[in-house]
């Protein structure tokens, strides 16, 4: 049975929408006429699995006789358990934050822990859910996040090793990740996200195995272990298994290993972070500079004001080297 993915700003906003849509034109109590192409709108279209699930949530059909020559629509009422149950889920109860951190929010002057390459708040922790309420209504509208870090950084990496091979796999899903989750998720039956998983799993050295003793994709694909049989047979992953294994044997001899033959996951997933620490920390630098306050999240964060994206992307390249884009939302 269908469940909406309710980390997916995506489905959020949907959610929001439709929930918005109920409210001011559907009555508990009283039919009301509604048209499809209405429905649609704050929907989404009815062929889809949300679409359908809200529906089926929110609407409750009182008369399901139209006439397209009339112009007589269908009549609905409102679902009021779904609506109170959806708007609960969606807006959460009301998040339980220290005074500290309520000063922090309040005063931009977050505190924070360094371990691993990365600075941690416990504001961080929080379900997305929760905090993007509460980071809104306390300011922070415009969050960014580092368009397909891992991969982007690391192929940047390796090439300043002196990596000379194309990755046109790599490249394209640098180019256009939301295109190549799509297409592998349809051959598969995994999620867009799923395909994320593994393929962020893939760059950090995993392999591709039934047994999660040794993998942990088995387990990051929820057990479907049928997807994972497609996932060794599919082209565009067999190819860019390939690239993975010619970006880390350049990257290899300009690391400190743990073991003197083989860079390990662990490797792996240092190098990444200290990449990531690296271009963050000239993003926090730009964030006090430009006194837009701002809470850091590992490769993003969410910041008070809107930024100039082609100054800061030219201003970190010019510190690092590194060639930065941005994916970014507004939280209302």
């Amino acid at each position: 049975m269908y469940q909406p993915n309710f980390n997916d700003p995506r489905v959020i906003s949907r959610v929001q929408l439709a929930l918005q849509f109920v409210e001011d034109f559907v009555s508990p109590h009283k039919a009301n006429w509604l048209s499809t192409r209405a429905i649609d709108k704050a929907f989404g279209q009815g062929q889809l699995a949300l679409s359908k699930w809200l529906r089926t949530e929110l609407l409750i059909v009182a008369d399901p006789h139209w006439n397209h020559l009339t112009g007589k629509c269908k009549s609905y009422k409102r679902n009021q358990d779904g609506y109170q149950r959806l708007k609960a889920q969606i807006n959460g109860p009301a998040p339980q934050i220290t005074p500290k951190q309520q000063s922090e929010l309040s005063s931009g002057n977050f505190e924070y822990t360094e371990k691993s390459n990365r600075l941690w708040n416990p504001l961080q922790n929080l379900p997305k859910r929760i905090k993007r309420p509460l980071l809104a209504k306390n300011g922070y509208n415009y969050n960014y996040d580092i368009c397909c870090a891992a991969p982007r950084l690391i192929l940047q990496y390796a090439r300043k090793c002196g990596m000379t091979i194309e990755t046109p796999h790599m490249d394209l899903y640098i180019q256009d990740k939301t295109y190549v989750r799509e297409q592998i998720a349809q051959h598969t039956g995994l999620t867009p996200d799923e395909v994320k998983f593994v393929i962020n799993a893939l760059l950090h050295g995993a392999i591709i195995s039934h047994d999660d003793r040794y993998s942990s994709i088995i387990t990051g694909i929820n057990g479907k272990h049928s997807a994972l049989d497609k996932l060794k047979e599919n082209d565009y992953i067999t190819s860019l298994r390939e690239e993975i294994l010619q970006i880390w044997k350049s990257i290899k001899p300009h690391r400190q290993l743990n073991t003197t033959n083989r860079l390990s996951a662990k490797d792996k997933s240092k190098t990444y972070r200290e990449l990531e620490e690296l271009v963050l920390k000239e993003i926090q630098r730009y964030l006090v500079r430009t006194n837009n306050r701002g809470l850091l999240e590992h490769d993003g964060w969410t910041c008070m004001n809107a930024i100039d994206m082609n100054e800061l992307r030219s201003l970190v390249r010019s510190n690092t080297g590194y060639k930065l884009e941005f994916d970014w939302i507004i939280y209302e």
